[in-house]
This record gives C-alpha cells, sequence and structure tokens, in this order.
C-alpha cells in the first residue's frame, strides 16, 4: 500500500547542514573530495589563516584550482572575520560538492518544493535553525558530529515539529487544550531527565554482530560416460541440493528469529530495502506490533489497536530522526537517558494535551537513504498512525541495483552465504555510509562553471543540479527532508545548560 492510499497525513522537514564540518572526524565514511596537497595557493593561505591574515588568506584561496576547498576555507576565514552571511554561502558551496553525508542544500530546496506541489505541511527545520542564530550559523553545543545533534539540538527540532502539528490542525484535545508551551526545567522535572545536564558526548555503540562461517557443500560430480542418464542424474542430485537449501533456510529462520544469528551485512541494511521489521505478537495485555531491532530500528512495543484518545506519531527517517547518539545509551537505566525528538515531541504533546494519550514511536534507522525510507513508511500506514513525520536526506549515496539483488537478498540461505564468503569491505570504501552518487559529479560541474576561475570565487546563487536527476533516470519516487547545519567539532568549549535553557 503506498501511503498517499492509505488516508495518513504525511508532514515533509527539511534537514539542518553542519556547514563548518570538513570530515575531519574518526568515522567509517571517506572524503569524496580528499583536501588537496602540493596547491600552493591553498597552502600559502593555510599558513596566512594560520597567522591571523584572513584577507590575505582570501585572496590566495580564490587563487586555488580546487573549488570546494577553496570555498570551505574561504568560508572559515569569513567565520573568523564575524562575517557569518559571506561565510554561509561560501560553506554551502562546498556542501553542495562534498555531502560528507550531509544533505545536500540543494536536496532541501527540492524537499520544499515536494511540499509546495503535493500539498504536504512542511517543517523547515534548515531555515528555522538558521533564523534563531547569526549568519545562519548554530552555536557548537547544537552538534554531536556531521550530522547527528545534541539534546538541546533535538529539542530545538521537536519545539518546531510541534509547532507545525498544532499549526496544521492535525491535534485536538479536550476544552482549553494545548496548555502553554512548557520551559526545559518543567519538561526535565517531570520526566526525570535531570542526566542530561551533564551527559557527555558520546559515541554510538557498534551493533554489528558477527556468527561463525557456514560450512561449504561440496558440489556433485556428474559421470560423463552415462550420456543416456545425464537427465535423471541432474534430477537425483537436484532433490537432495533442494532438500539442503530447504532445511538451511528453516534452521537459519529459527535461529535468526531467536536471535541466535544475524544473516544481514550491514552494508545490505543500506543497500537493501528493508526485510520485514514489523511482528505481530500476542502478549497478556493483547497483541501488539514490535519493530524488530534486526532492520537497525529502535526496537518499539505498542498495541495493534489504539486506545480512545490517542494520538499515535510515527518518527521515520535515517539516523538523525532516529536521534544519534542518544539512542545507543544504556536504555536499561531508570529513567533510561534520553534526547532525540521523538522524546521531545512525546514529552511536550504530553504535557500540553493532558487528555490526551500520545505514542510517539521513533521508526527511524541508521545510514539508510531515501529509498528503504520510503518502504518503511509503505508499512507504517498500515498500523493505525495518526500521522507520520519523514526526516531524510543526509545519505542519498546512488545504491547500484540489479532485477536479482532485491529478490536474493529476501533469501535468508543467500544473505548467510554472502555475510560468509564475502570480505568486509575497506572502511574507507564501504557502502555503510552511502557513496556519493553521480549527481555529485554534475554537481560540482556546474558550480565550476558558475565559478570561473578568475583569481576569486564569489558565489553567484547559479542554478544548482537538482538531486531529482539521478532518481528521475532510477525511477526511484524521492519523499525525503532536510536537516539543520553543525559547527566545528573541533571548537573548544561548550556553553552551559542555563544558555541550552535560553535557547530553547
Amino acid at each position: 500500500m503506498r501511503p498517499g492510499e492509505a488516508d495518513v497525513p504525511l508532514a515533509l522537514a527539511t534537514l539542518p547542514i553542519n556547514l563548518r564540518y570538513d570530515g575531519d572526524l574518526p568515522t567509517a565514511h571517506g572524503r569524496p573530495i580528499p583536501p588537496p596537497e602540493n596547491d600552493e595557493p591553498i597552502d600559502r593561505g593555510l599558513a596566512l589563516m594560520a597567522a591571523n591574515r584572513y584577507e590575505e588568506a582570501i585572496a590566495a584561496f580564490g587563487q586555488s584550482t580546487h573549488q570546494a576547498w577553496a570555498s570551505f576555507y574561504i568560508g572559515q576565514c569569513l567565520d573568523a572575520l564575524e562575517r557569518f552571511d559571506e561565510a554561509n554561502d561560501f560553506y554551502k558551496i562546498f556542501v553542495q560538492q562534498n555531502p560528507l553525508n550531509r544533505t545536500r542544500p540543494s536536496y532541501n530546496e527540492f524537499v520544499r518544493e515536494l511540499a509546495g506541489e503535493r500539498g504536504l505541511p512542511l517543517i523547515d527545520l534548515e531555515r528555522r535553525l538558521e533564523d534563531r542564530f547569526r549568519g545562519g550559523l548554530p552555536p557548537d553545543e547544537l552538534w554531536m558530529d556531521y550530522c547527528h545533534m545534541s539534546w538541546m539540538g533535538y529539542l530545538l527540532m521537536a519545539s518546531d515539529v510541534v509547532e507545525t502539528l498544532l499549526k496544521e490542525r492535525q491535534i485536538s484535545g479536550a476544552r482549553g487544550e494545548p496548555l502553554p508551551k512548557p520551559n526545559l526545567d518543567e519538561i526535565i522535572t517531570r520526566y526525570h531527565w535531570e542526566k542530561l545536564q551533564n551527559l557527555p558526548h558520546p559515541h554510538p555503540a557498534t551493533r554489528e554482530r558477527r556468527w561463525g562461517k557456514l560450512r561449504k557443500t561440496p558440489a556433485r560430480r556428474r559421470s560423463e560416460h552415462l550420456k543416456r542418464r545425464r537427465f535423471r542424474t541432474l534430477v537425483f542430485a537436484l532433490i537432495p541440493a533442494a532438500g539442503l537449501l530447504l532445511g538451511a533456510t528453516v534452521v537459519l529462520n529459527v535461529l535468526e528469529e531467536r536471535d541466535v544469528v544475524e544473516t544481514e551485512r550491514l552494508d545490505d541494511r543500506v543497500a537493501q530495502a528493508p526485510l520485514k521489521f514489523v511482528r505481530r505478537v500476542e502478549t497478556a495485555e493483547g497483541p501488539v506490533y514490535r519493530l524488530d531491532d534486526s532492520s537497525m530500528l529502535i526496537p518499539a512495543t505498542f498495541p495493534v489497536e489504539k486506545k480512545d484518545g490517542t494520538f499515535r506519531l510515527f518518527v521515520t527517517g535515517g539516523s538523525f530522526a532516529m536521534g544519534t547518539p542518544y539512542v545507543h545509551q544504556d536504555l536499561s537505566l531508570d529513567p533510561p537517558m534520553v534526547g532525540d525528538i521523538a522524546n521531545w515531541v512525546d514529552a511536550e504533546l504530553s504535557l500540553r494535551f493532558p487528555s490526551r494519550r500520545f505514542e510517539v514511536i521513533n521508526a527511524g534507522a541508521g545510514a539508510q537513504n531515501s529509498t528503504r525510507v520510503r518502504a518503511i513508511v509503505g508499512d507504517l500506514v498500515q498500523l493505525g498512525p495518526d500521522a507520520i513525520l519523514i526526516m531524510t536526506g543526509n545519505n542519498e549515496g546512488y545504491v547500484a541495483k540489479t532485477i536479482f539483488n532485491e529478490p536474493l537478498h529476501h533469501w535468508i540461505v543467500y544473505r548467510a552465504l554472502k555475510k560468509t564468503l564475502l570480505p568486509v569491505p575497506d572502511p574507507r570504501k564501504r557502502s555503510y555510509f552511502t557513496p556519493q552518487d553521480p549527481d555529485t559529479q554534475k554537481n560540482r560541474a556546474e558550480i565550476s562553471e558558475q565559478h570561473p576561475r578568475d583569481g576569486r570565487l564569489v558565489p553567484r546563487g547559479g542554478r544548482t543540479a537538482d538531486p531529482r536527476d539521478a532518481s528521475r533516470q532510477s525511477q526511484i519516487r524521492l519523499q525525503q527532508c532536510g536537516y539543520p547545519r553543525a559547527t566545528d567539532p573541533r571548537t573548544q568549549g561548550r556553553r552551559t545548560l542555563e544558555r541550552g535553557r535560553q535557547i530553547a
């Protein structure tokens, strides 16, 4: 069932972009465009930057033939000179050519156009965050890395989500509701989230599980001199092989159901549509739906039948929507660590509509692109939602497909053999962080045409490559969202919780 056929309200969101991020973090993805080496203008400009001679550094960078990194370094100089609006422009030139698992500015424009064309509610997280800060560059404490936010950043995003849901009249309550917007102290006190005040910046836990190799079955040999019996020999050879494969399929399915083995490679969770991730389970309290963690989703359980007055909202997308790194904390704590968008939306709605019951379900999954998100939404619309919030865009890499990949991926024996026999890819080449698509090259070519090498780089606001080109060629329908922007992770010092209260 397609989302539009289920009569479920959909809301799209642009995504904030960490404009100051340059890829200098210990993550698994590589740099599509490495910083230039043996480039005299770049080397001279970096030396001038180190001496705080920013105007001279800008002139030096403008003579470089490396458009992307020259733009980024010019942005850093303008940033240091507190010319934030100009810095924002140059940072965007860099991101447009070198996404580094961030959404492109043109991608957010596509989301805005799509929302307008389809008449869908738009939560413009990118512009809302930019409008809060001078030059559209948020403070460091709102970011964790290249695209994931701190709990204060997710709090701001959740506040914008709630505001849009109320503006679009998606939620109704008793007379006198909604109540006034709660402040940060009220939310933390009500839900006992005091641990957030001293929460350090954690690193996401590795969730890949390993298991032993399968035994290889030797191939049958046929006798060449029995040509008349070739067909019968082949039939008798296929029967036990089919029985072996059938038995292996049954055994592996049972073992995977019990979480004894995991047959899906981490990279395939990015490149392939998700396997069945929703289970209906009978419990003493009645039937419930259970989101399965094998598809990289956060485990969640909720009743099949909604109680009267319940508003069910799914938040889906990539790791930004999921709430990395907070979702990787120890969930056995009482209360568990929180901080993602779904937590904050649930908290604010519950406080403002005390007569209603809310089920805000986190259905995000790390590293997935809009193709996978669309497949997940196709299942979520059948689970009785009142609304679905889609936030995607950070992982839009090109995924090559064949007519056989998708069907074979759903066969557990094929997945097991593939995981056992194929080597683990080099971290710099693996597709877990989606590879840059062919559209990236088109972006770089067009931007180079817009910025002639005349000794100076100036943003001219020309047309950037439309990210829909690759999707149209692949005949993939996109439903996606955008992200906020992040600051330089190397900047020293972080603001206090009191500053977080002022921002919120």
